[in-house]
């Protein structure tokens, strides 16, 4: 360490030296804040301003550097990486400080409400003998949880959903048991669900996802089960619709009344999940495999992204509105901003930029993460005033259905 400083409210401390990295560091918690690199020599001079929104850095060779906290076009803002579990699920939401991780063990699963910003445990619960496809939080302790029976490959896999209190590790309502006809390999089972525009109809998203290797194996039928979260009753018969797709992904709307496939080759098809119907395949297919579906806050626009770009689509025509290229990285993620007519963008550089989506232009930039990884294949604002933005770094060579992935929080 050749040179340090505090921030002028003492809650940060900033260091850096031979190894050409600033590291930023919480003064309560000890933890990692950032670890920022750019410089080719060693860091001998750092200074925050006044206001702690910028910080100054002087290297060996001359070359002076100036850091912002906030987003800045074409400066980095400061990274917050958070102790999460190794191999977990993570489950963000707007309005909330609080985030579901669903771990998986030896022969059980947890499924922990934690903090935002520590991410220590508030509440969790031990499920055993059943697996944990998804989890929706219902209010400020009550969790839906997807869950599917332990089985082998040849054999139907019961799907049901359980409300659970996670405050008291009570189970409120355990729905009916469907079993799929058709046995899905382990590994390929697709799950998702939501709330019809936030009442107590809930849709499960049941299918076979998989890639292009195995061709008719990730064509099956999907299914759409319907429940009634206060007793747990099927609302009607499941719905079965063949989209003769391979599912890659896809995306509920904020009102839980759309879902949007996305496939290995290029295509998106839009269904009804009230109607049990498919309204349209988007009349553009993507140049290669499609790795991530957003919607806007007010599900008036669709965000579709693939490596080479982002496209945006008016969802009350599903026609394209415009296009966000990749500059200097292939993409893999994009969301929108809750507040503002701006979309964030990921991918292979571990940085995030920021396009306003009326001029499609880029307006701002986020760090760089400093983990070792591949690409950043999720984004999401969330917290209780929607400004935190969380993505996935995946790690590792590995497949795109693994957990290989690390959680990181951006505070602009």
């Amino acid at each position: 360490v050749e040179a340090l400083a505090f921030s002028s409210d003492g809650r940060r401390l900033a260091f850096g030296g031979t190894d050409q990295t600033l590291q930023i560091i919480d003064v309560a918690t000890w933890q990692p804040v950032a670890d920022l690199t750019g410089h080719h020599a060693s860091i001998m001079w750092i200074a925050f301003d006044a206001t702690d929104t910028q910080i100054a850095t002087g290297a060996a060779d001359g070359e002076v550097k100036l850091w912002r906290t906030s987003i800045v076009e074409e400066r980095p803002n400061l990274a917050f990486v958070p102790k999460l579990p190794r191999q977990a699920k993570e489950r963000f939401q707007l309005g909330s400080d609080e985030f579901l991780t669903i771990e998986k063990g030896s022969g059980e699963t947890m499924v922990s409400l934690r903090d935002l910003n520590s991410g220590l445990t508030r509440h969790s619960i031990t499920l055993k003998d059943s697996l944990v496809m998804d989890a929706l939080r219902l209010d400020r302790t009550r969790v839906a949880l997807n869950l599917g029976g332990k089985r082998p490959s040849s054999e139907p896999m019961p799907i049901w959903v359980e409300v659970h209190d996670l405050e008291t590790g009570r189970v409120e309502v355990t729905s009916s048991k469907f079993e799929d006809p058709k046995p899905i390999p382990p590994g390929f089972d697709y799950r998702s669900m939501a709330r019809v525009d936030h009442s107590d109809h809930l849709i499960v998203v049941a299918g076979a996802a998989g890639t292009l290797p195995w061709g008719n194996e990730a064509r099956k039928p999907i299914t759409l089960l319907h429940f009634d979260l206060l007793t747990g009753q099927a609302l009607r018969e499941p719905d079965t619709l063949r989209l003769d797709l391979g599912i890659s992904g896809g995306a509920f709307n904020h009102a839980g009344t759309l879902h949007v496939f996305s496939g290995h080759d290029g295509d998106l098809l839009v269904v009804d999940l009230v109607q049990g119907k498919i309204v349209t395949k988007l009349p553009e297919r993507h140049y290669s495999f499609v790795s991530h579906v957003c919607f806007s806050p007010d599900d008036a626009t669709m965000a579709s992204t693939d490596s080479s770009r982002v496209i945006l689509w008016d969802t009350a025509t599903w026609q394209k509105i415009g296009e966000i290229p990749a500059v200097g990285q292939e993409l893999r993620s994009a969301t929108f901003h809750p507040h503002e007519p701006r979309v964030a963008v990921g991918g292979t550089a571990l940085g995030v930029t920021l396009w306003d989506t009326q001029t499609l232009r880029p307006v701002g930039a986020l760090a760089p993460v400093s983990l070792p990884g591949e690409n950043i294949f999720k984004l999401q604002f969330c917290g209780a005033d929607g400004d935190t933005l969380v993505g996935w770094v995946r790690q590792g060579e590995s497949h795109w259905l693994d957990d290989a992935s690390t959680a990181v929080l951006w505070h602009p």
